[in-house]
């Protein structure tokens, strides 16, 4: 008995599996909302974001990880080679201009000027 579907017609296969392609490609998007920014930057002032993926700070992240979880430590057949981790230097930036704080020169601090302070 023929299939009277349309998934089964020929240009039905072809737009599902051109479909599959693009939410692929639209998941495997290396610079997409969840993925790696174009620039990654320390901020000078403030939090360290908690999304910073882990190839930011070294080339070898995995390994450092495994390292770093005792993976493979208790095979004696071959044993595994110390990790050096390849560091990855990340530039920081200045997000916002900060307010200059205007100071007397020289600056004098004198005990007791506040008031209701004892003395």
């Amino acid at each position: 008995m023929a299939s009277t579907r349309n998934k089964n017609m020929m240009g039905e296969y072809r737009m599902e599996q051109q479909m599959n392609r693009n939410l692929t490609q639209y998941n495997v998007y290396k610079n997409s909302a969840q993925g790696t920014p174009w620039e990654t930057h320390i901020p000078e002032i403030g939090w360290m974001p908690s999304n910073v993926s882990r190839e930011t700070f070294a080339t070898n992240a995995v390994d450092v990880e495994s390292m770093l979880r005792g993976t493979g430590e208790s095979n004696l057949v071959d044993p595994k080679a110390t990790t050096v981790a390849q560091k990855v230097t990340v530039p920081y930036k200045s997000f916002f201009e900060r307010p200059v704080v205007a100071t007397p020169e020289p600056l004098v601090l004198e005990r007791f000027q506040r008031p209701n302070l004892r003395r």
